[in-house]
């Protein structure tokens, strides 16, 4: 994760359109390569397994190539001849006579378009070695990576093939469903629940969730109810002690939070059946006491996660937290209220009855958008 930080590769899409390629977790990997440690990496990795000589280079995935580019110039600078085919003309392609291949993809999920062309070398390319290289992976499950890479690499020849990833994110799996989604409808159902002296802060949040034009690095949480954007401060635990917050955006928090939480899901230690549903201690939200990292946690857990409702001991100490957030709204402990009471409103984080009355209450005497919301949730 730190090698992405302050690069702004890091990006939210706010549209749910899976199948034209935009992705809740969007990796611009131009901006990847303006990390120099990824860079170091990636040469480290060609002058280790990349062949200098004959070889073909296939380029796995759609768009423009920049793993691939990168590996064109290494083979050619070091004298070698290098073939570039893109995997739409691969089934024209016939000229392998036993070469190096090299398949190159810059982002990969599902990993679909290796395994695509992996097929459909299976019997052109039958003595010919085969590598890998994987600009940034992204799984949601470590053993399922574990299951692509033995389908990859698997073969009869005296030494298996190679895959190489340069970077990897455990992050959820891309649906097109996200909070950003849910939070623009909850806004076009409610606009007209809240008064004049808010209606144009929520006409304009509508309008730039509606008309952004790419995937978001900031402005991905409700501001303050001062009008102003939530900030990481100094010292999150995750990142180097030494990494300036000036340079972090919203998205590389988010993604940081995003990935703690999907890791713990892979290990199950956070649990979600049918018959059990395992909820965050209500103690992170006093622990990490931050408002883009608690606006974090909110955006990037499941509904079920917050799902205080059947316990009156968490619902109790999380409606304590947010009560105290409501009283200092105005000051940095609270700046990030307006994100819980959008998470009840739209019900993923939920309280007990008697406790989202307290909520609701206090939250009512604030006026503006607290009051809104509140207006929401009792309705």
């Amino acid at each position: 994760m730190n090698v992405f930080l302050g690069t702004e590769s890091l990006k939210v899409d706010t549209v749910k359109d899976t199948e034209n390629g935009r992705r809740d977790f969007q990796i611009d990997f131009r901006n990847v390569l303006k990390s120099n440690k990824f860079i170091d990496k990636l040469n480290f990795v060609m002058k280790r397994i990349v062949p200098s000589n004959a070889a073909v280079l296939i380029e796995a995935d759609r768009g423009d190539n920049r793993v691939g580019k990168k590996v064109f110039e290494f083979i050619k600078s070091n004298g070698g001849t290098v073939v570039k085919v893109n995997a739409k003309q691969l089934r024209e392609y016939d000229e392998f006579k036993g070469r190096s291949i090299i398949i190159v993809a810059d982002v990969i999920e599902s990993g679909r378009c290796l395994t695509n062309v992996s097929q459909a070398l299976r019997n052109k390319a039958v003595n010919c070695p085969i590598t890998y290289i994987v600009g940034v992976e992204k799984t949601s499950e470590l053993t399922q990576r574990k299951s692509l890479r033995n389908t990859l690499t698997q073969c009869s020849l005296p030494i298996k093939h190679e895959f190489v990833f340069i970077e990897q994110l455990v992050l959820p799996v891309s649906t097109g469903y996200n909070s950003w989604v849910d939070e623009l409808n909850f806004w076009r159902r409610n606009e007209r629940s809240f008064d004049a002296t808010v209606s144009k802060r929520i006409k304009n949040r509508i309008k730039f969730l509606q008309t952004t034009s790419g995937p978001l690095v900031d402005n991905l949480f409700l501001s303050t109810v001062e009008g102003e954007n939530l900030k990481v401060q100094e010292g999150f635990v995750f990142w180097p002690k030494d990494f300036p917050s000036a340079k972090v955006t919203q998205a590389d928090v988010y993604y940081t939070v995003a990935s703690v939480l999907q890791n713990l899901r892979a290990v199950s230690r956070l649990k979600s059946f049918w018959h059990y549903q395992t909820v965050l201690d209500p103690k992170n939200f006093e622990r990490f006491n931050d408002g883009a990292i608690r606006a974090s946690l909110l955006r990037a857990s499941s509904y079920g996660e917050l799902d205080y409702s059947q316990y009156k001991e968490q619902s109790y100490e999380m409606a304590q937290i947010i009560l105290g957030m409501l009283r200092d709204s105005r000051s940095s402990s609270g700046m990030d209220v307006p994100e819980f009471l959008l998470a009840i409103a739209t019900k993923k984080l939920r309280l007990r009855e008697s406790d989202s009355v307290k909520v609701v209450d206090s939250a009512k005497k604030k006026g503006g958008i607290l009051q809104g919301l509140s207006n929401c949730i009792a309705a």
